[in-house]
């Protein structure tokens, strides 16, 4: 659940063609992968459409159904164990071992990647600090933000500035998932679906889970949640590639469904996941060498930790021009204050991820 990698979201494309070969009607295809799929996964935690002569499965594991009968709340923040999901798979219909051809028809269209992580700060502050860095290849913005929560996105331009995809094929999302919790649903405590390890354990304030219920409060708790959003075949090979060590054209669900049967498809995403972010956002490692705060700074960049320095920024220069301690501008008390606050903040993110 923290620390753990998720796999948020997953679309699986089949062609009309692979299904009528093993003499199978698509109508009954379809009926059969509604009725297997309404058995694991929560309503509205998957799709299965027909467009364009192919079947179309988007699966959100995240929101998976326990097999037992313990009363638990369905907010997508924990993935199933590996045997689960390949049982599941596996047996999905005509997902047989014995039909590899059906299996090796299917091909992976979208693949969202996730991690959620506690972090010390309200994770506005982490969105501000990656917001106002500059990256190659890649451009930030805000796409969504409200009284009480905002969405960064980082993401790749779009090529073709006719085409309506503004997004490009890689994006990489960050936003509060507690505070959206919060807001669309008005959640404050969560019924688990498994009990917490003893590592999230040490990541939490005791007060925040009680055991004999399996029920954690979020309201207090700052859950970044990274996404890594993959929906364009030609970034998909990336992670084909990753796996097989080869020149790819397609990302094959039977090649992740093999990883499930060894239990190695989720130290393999996480690694992925890790260089991908590595290499287009956390590019530059955290600088060991901390900015010189005099005692006089210290206090300062006390005082404005909670405050709001664009306001006393505007604040400052309408009451008056003057300077303050022995000369020093106040705005470059602010900006010097900033940057090692933003580089305090880019460290514990980073350690958060990778170490």
């Amino acid at each position: 659940m923290f620390g753990n990698i998720l796999i948020d979201k997953i679309r699986l494309n089949i062609p009309d063609s692979a299904i009528s070969s093993e003499k199978i009607k698509i109508k009954t295809y379809k009926k059969i992968l509604k009725r297997h799929l309404a058995r694991y996964f929560s309503d509205g935690a998957f799709t299965i459409t027909h467009s364009r002569n192919e079947i179309k499965i988007t699966l959100t594991p995240t929101r998976f159904i326990p097999v037992s009968d313990v009363s638990y709340d369905d907010v997508n923040l924990e993935m199933p164990t590996e045997d689960w999901l390949f049982n599941l798979l596996n047996e999905l219909g005509c997902f047989k071992n014995e039909n590899r051809r059906l299996i090796e028809a299917f091909h992976i269209v979208e693949l969202h990647l996730t991690k959620n992580v506690i972090m010390k700060h309200p994770v506005f502050n982490y969105i501000d600090c990656l917001n106002n860095r500059t990256y190659k290849r890649m451009k930030a913005n805000i796409i969504q933000s409200n009284e009480t929560n905002r969405t960064l996105r980082i993401a790749t331009p779009k090529r073709n500035q006719k085409e309506r995809n503004t997004t490009g094929d890689r994006q990489f999302i960050l936003y509060d998932k507690s505070q959206q919790l919060k807001d669309k649903a008005n959640i404050r405590h969560v019924v688990l679906k498994r009990n917490l390890t003893n590592e999230e354990l040490r990541q939490i304030p005791a007060k925040n889970y009680l055991r004999r219920l399996n029920r954690l409060t979020i309201e207090d708790l700052n859950i970044a949640r990274f996404e890594l959003q993959y929906k364009n075949s030609s970034k998909l090979c990336n992670l084909a590639n990753f796996i097989t060590k080869q020149d790819e054209k397609t990302l094959c669900f039977h090649t992740l469904l093999t990883l499930l049967q060894q239990r190695k498809l989720y130290q393999i995403l996480n690694s992925f996941y890790s260089q991908e972010l590595k290499e287009y956002v956390f590019f530059t490692e955290p600088q060991n060498n901390c900015i010189d705060l005099t005692s006089w700074d210290g206090l300062f960049a006390e005082l404005t930790k909670e405050a709001d320095i664009k306001s006393l920024i505007a604040l400052y220069n309408e009451c008056s021009n003057a300077e303050i301690h022995n000369g020093k501008n106040f705005i470059a008390l602010v900006k010097k204050v900033q940057q090692q606050n933003a580089d305090d903040l880019y460290k514990e993110l980073y350690e958060k991820l990778f170490l």
